[in-house]
């Protein structure tokens, strides 16, 4: 499950008491933050937990011996946001755009 505004300043994974994990990162002091929450079933099919920066984060996972996926999770104001959010969601679809995320 991925999980957007975490609100954390730091980079942690978490294993909860029912193997299950909490993955979350973040910079900036009780705004943002990103993060996945992963069912202990599927731990071991993760190979890669990738930050971008406070609003994206890339969880590559192996589905199968032939498939491979990566999962986005993404936490951005909307357009209708005040004009300087405006332009903190222009450089978060900027990133995206680019493959700044590291998966094309």
């Amino acid at each position: 499950m991925g999980l957007s505004e975490v609100r954390s300043m730091e980079e942690e994974l978490i294993k909860k008491r029912n193997g299950n994990y909490f993955y979350y990162y973040g910079s900036t002091k009780a705004q943002k933050g990103v993060g996945f929450y992963i069912n202990a079933k599927i731990w071991e099919r993760v190979q890669e937990i990738k930050p971008i920066n406070e609003t994206i984060c890339v969880i590559k996972m192996e589905c199968d011996k032939q498939m491979k996926m990566s999962i986005i999770q993404g936490y951005a104001p909307t357009n209708e946001a005040n004009p300087r959010k405006r332009k903190i969601t222009y450089n978060f679809y900027n990133t995206l755009n680019r493959g700044r995320v590291g998966i094309l």
